[in-house]
């Protein structure tokens, strides 16, 4: 028996329908991580409300953190198959292989993306986000951590925050100095930490570290059950497509709102940083072609000896 399907069936008072339920998602779950309640009580037999009792039943909020669950499950398939078998197992849940043409997968992607996007957007409490803009805004200093497959993210984040306020840093272990970088953060900083499976050890144990120190840290992830959301109660989740990456529609969605959010809420100094950026970027640019232009003439004189 899988862990999944001890989690689901490993419940003394299921009811013949919520077992049917629990038994469709453990024989289903590429399925039933992007089906509604309705669909998934039309393919057993069941009302969309009593798909949804029985997600609270076993401990969940509802339907949308039991997916949660599901998303980890497969992404645990993905990691045990060999990298062709994976990209055979991806394409045939999202439908590629039955595709015509290239557009065709084109479209059944875009597709995916946008179903999860819409699930972000609806899971996310305003009073969660609003608490974390205000960390973000009121910081005395921005640290950014994310490894491997949640780099990306960070990057991305950490260049478009930088627009927003100029004391924003992007925490790595390149150098293997990172115990150092992080004794000088104090409870003034907040951590902003990138996680999306698989999970790094290093991004825990950073978190860990940081909420000893007192630091408050943002975690943004890929389920309520990944190791940084137990860590932190500012949490934001992202409903990503089981994909080879993390920067997905959904989580690169919900970056790009935290850094317009952020520059909405600090407007006053938003302009002085982007117009003292530009005036960097195109200083820098104007040597790069006076250097450019220097090496064409060296090369030139070279050419004509």
């Amino acid at each position: 028996m899988s862990s999944l399907s001890r989690y689901l069936l490993d419940h003394d008072n299921l009811s013949n329908s919520q077992r049917a339920i629990a038994e469709y998602l453990c024989e289903h779950p590429w399925e039933g991580l992007t089906q509604t309640a309705a669909e998934i009580g039309a393919a057993v037999g069941v009302s969309a409300s009593t798909v949804v009792r029985f997600a609270q039943g076993i401990g969940f909020k509802g339907l949308a953190d039991l997916q949660q669950l599901l998303g980890s499950h497969v992404r645990h398939l993905l990691r045990s198959r060999e990298s062709l078998e994976r990209v055979r197992f991806v394409s045939e849940h999202l439908g590629l292989g039955r595709a015509e043409s290239s557009y065709d997968v084109f479209q059944n992607v875009m597709q995916n993306e946008i179903t999860h996007i819409e699930k972000t957007r609806h899971s996310i409490s305003p009073e969660r986000y609003e608490k974390v803009i205000d960390r973000l805004t009121s910081a005395k200093s921005l640290y950014v951590l994310g490894l491997r497959g949640s780099l990306s993210l960070a990057v991305h984040f950490t260049v478009g925050m930088r627009y927003v306020r100029p004391d924003v840093f992007r925490l790595d272990n390149s150098g293997d100095d990172l115990p150092d970088k992080l004794a000088s953060l104090t409870s003034d900083d907040v951590l902003v930490a990138f996680s999306y499976s698989p999970y790094t050890s290093t991004t825990v144990k950073t978190v860990r570290a940081c909420k000893s120190l007192g630091v408050h840290v943002i975690a943004i992830t890929d389920s309520e059950s990944s190791p940084v959301a137990k860590l932190t109660e500012e949490c934001l989740v992202t409903h990503n497509p089981v994909w080879f990456s993390s920067a997905t529609g959904g989580s690169t969605a919900l970056v790009n709102s935290l850094i317009y959010a952020a520059a909405a809420k600090a407007k006053d100094s938003v302009g002085s940083h982007i117009d003292k950026a530009r005036d960097l970027v195109a200083a820098l640019e104007s040597f790069e072609l006076n250097s450019m232009d220097n090496l064409l003439s060296i090369l030139a004189d070279e050419k004509k000896r």
